[in-house]
């Protein structure tokens, strides 16, 4: 399996153990409330000077919290109590964005109330 498939799945285990449903692909009709693992952009990012997999490098991932819709204080406390989770969850293996507000999150299937956590990944180095 490759390091990226790897990587996605890797979160996906993480995140399940949070008590997450999760994808590690744009699920056509998810089902709310949900984390999506998808590539992020850039996916890859070399480091320092070198350009090669064998140089420090990151992979780009996006953990998308899809809630549902609506604006009851269940919606919004899913968000925030699943936002707090991920990031704790992930943040020891690399570096997460500023992250936006919840709001509406576009897929390929059509719009969701969530939010996006883009996250580089720092992947263990063999030496």
């Amino acid at each position: 399996m490759s390091v990226f498939k790897t990587a996605r799945e890797d979160f996906k285990g993480k995140l399940e153990e949070l008590g997450l449903r999760v994808y590690t692909y744009e699920e056509d009709n998810p089902k709310p409330p949900c984390a999506i693992v998808i590539p992020a952009d850039p996916y890859y990012r070399p480091l320092g000077g070198e350009k090669t997999m064998a140089a420090y490098w990151t992979i780009g991932l996006n953990i998308v919290l899809i809630g549902q819709k609506g604006t009851k204080p269940a919606h919004t406390d899913f968000l925030d109590d699943a936002l707090e989770k991920v990031i704790l969850a992930v943040e020891p293996y690399g570096s997460i964005s500023p992250i936006s507000r919840p709001g509406s999150v576009e897929l390929s299937d059509g719009e969701y109330f969530g939010v996006v956590i883009e996250f580089e990944y720092n992947p263990p180095r063999e030496n």
